[in-house]
């Protein structure tokens, strides 16, 4: 009897299993382990490391401390300077290259047999390594034979020494960043202008209105929520800027440029405080995650006030 019930059950308990296998997370779950193991293990390690004191000695165990360290790094005027570099440079670098993204993307939505080669010569800045980035415009602000400066003299100014002084040093350190990385902004703002529907705007030309008044009472709004998210995805990206800041500055002149990338490398790798380096990564973690989840709270509520 026990038997014949198994045997009656077995079709209904394959297709139990089958539908099992078939949910949609085991889909998910190689790239959930990749995850756990690549970026979720090193983050909790990183905080366990802030709360020690790593010795370096052989056979002797790390110091349980607390928070010990983050009050010596608050306490820390150069870490409040790295701190204060990277909000300017964050903010400066991501609302130039969505203006600039902006603007190259309005030039070239449109077709022609020869604008695809356009965008693609657009987008290999994006390419080149930060390293090959920052030896380039090395030669580029170089005070004696660079190319800006030589620019500037066919203009009847005088050579400027770009990376000698702390103002001129970081605004090369933006135009860097900029000319690399707005190429990015251009791409996703141009995906979003190529799906707008034509419906709304034929009707404003019926109505006759403007290219201005088409731009900005249907273009931007329409495309808004994706420079929103652009802009997001860029100033994430910056807080981590290291290798460009490396080679161009040295995060010179004095420190100027020292930006927190530069400042957690050096206090670990350095100066072998690596539980000092592991605090203040810790902190640029919770900070940017602070500052995301406000702006991406805001930017779904104002798209719930917008749909309703």
């Amino acid at each position: 009897m026990a038997v014949q019930s198994f045997l009656r059950a077995g079709p209904r308990r394959a297709r139990v299993l089958s539908g099992f296998w078939r949910k949609p997370y085991w889909t998910v779950a190689p790239a959930l382990a990749c995850l756990l193991v690549l970026s979720i293990y090193p983050v909790f390690h990183l905080v366990w490391l802030s709360l020690h004191n790593v010795r370096i000695l052989p056979g002797v165990p790390p110091e349980f401390i607390g928070l010990k360290q983050y009050g010596w790094i608050f306490n820390d005027p150069d870490f409040w300077n790295s701190f204060r570099v990277t909000v300017q440079f964050v903010v400066a670098v991501s609302l130039i290259e969505l203006a600039l993204g902006l603007l190259l993307a309005l030039l070239l939505n449109f077709d022609a047999p020869w604008v695809g080669v356009l965008r693609m010569l657009f987008l290999l800045p994006t390419l080149v390594a930060p390293v090959v980035v920052g030896l380039t415009w090395i030669l580029l602000l170089n005070g004696e034979f660079g190319l800006i400066n030589y620019l500037l003299g066919l203009l009847g100014i005088r050579k400027q020494a770009w990376l000698a002084r702390p103002d001129l040093a970081f605004a090369g350190l933006v135009a860097a960043d900029v000319w690399q990385w707005t190429p990015f902004m251009m791409l996703l703002i141009l995906a979003a202008l190529r799906s707008l529907p034509v419906e709304p705007f034929e009707a404003a030309a019926t109505d006759g209105a403007s290219a201005w008044q088409s731009f900005w009472y249907l273009t931007l709004p329409m495309i808004r929520p994706v420079m929103a998210v652009a802009l997001l995805l860029r100033a994430l990206d910056a807080t981590k800027v290291f290798g460009l800041v490396l080679v161009l500055t040295g995060g010179g002149p004095a420190v100027a440029t020292n930006v927190l990338g530069l400042y957690i490398f050096r206090k670990a790798f350095e100066r072998s405080q690596m539980e000092y380096a592991a605090g203040v990564a810790v902190i640029l973690l919770l900070v940017t995650l602070a500052v995301a989840s406000v702006y991406t709270a805001l930017l779904l509520r104002s798209q719930g006030r917008a749909r309703s």
